[in-house]
């Protein structure tokens, strides 16, 4: 596999982890019980059956739905553009 330096947003939607990032992820997708760390989400749109977003946050003893991160905790590049609703522009 090879590194991955930064995190990069792919069209506006997708997040491609850098590597660490990516070996930090404690789970792909979180059950709210007793899972705490980074974990990674996607949506799924229903109707045409694919990924339709992903992004990475945290899930703590705190928060136990977790946080989404605005930027990546180890490369610091920006990847809040999934959720963020400024794309009408």
């Amino acid at each position: 596999m090879s590194e991955r330096i930064n995190c990069v947003v792919r069209e506006g939607r997708f997040i491609d982890a850098c590597t660490i990032l990516q070996e930090m992820v404690s789970n792909n997708m979180p059950v709210f019980s007793k899972t705490k760390g980074i974990a990674y989400w996607h949506l799924t749109n229903k109707n045409t059956n694919s990924e339709s977003r992903s992004f990475y946050g945290v899930i703590t003893e705190d928060h136990p739905r977790g946080f989404l991160f605005s930027f990546c905790p180890f490369c610091g590049v920006k990847i809040d553009k999934p959720f963020n609703e400024d794309d009408e522009a």
